[in-house]
């Protein structure tokens, strides 16, 4: 059996969020529909999600934590495009030896 170890720290730091709910910018046109789902949105900041998560992800390698753990809801609604877009928004973290490790949510399965 193949294992691999995150880290050999003893007191290793372990960063976690969760529910990012990302959609990618080129997947909407910031018409009618996007304008209300950001004004009914609970919470998620739908215009700056692409520029929040940069500059997060530049927090995260200059900390350098073990592993990022993301839970739940990665992307809006399932769709590949936000998917492949969280995973370049993310991309620096592996350049850096930073685990990255997710945990899909009911929102990561396309829902239409």
């Amino acid at each position: 059996m193949l294992t691999k170890t995150i880290t050999d720290s003893e007191r290793p730091d372990f960063w976690l969020i969760s529910d990012p709910h990302l959609i990618a910018d080129d997947l909407h046109d910031f018409g009618a529909r996007v304008k209300k789902m950001r004004q009914t949105s609970a919470g998620k900041d739908i215009a700056y999600q692409d520029l929040a998560l940069r500059a997060f992800v530049r927090k995260v390698v200059r900390a350098k934590p073990a592993a990022l753990i993301i839970t739940g809801d990665l992307t809006f609604n399932g769709a590949k495009r936000s998917a492949e877009r969280l995973g370049e928004i993310f991309a620096p973290l592996k350049e850096a030896g930073i685990a990255l490790l997710v945990i899909p949510g009911n929102h990561d399965i396309y829902d239409g």
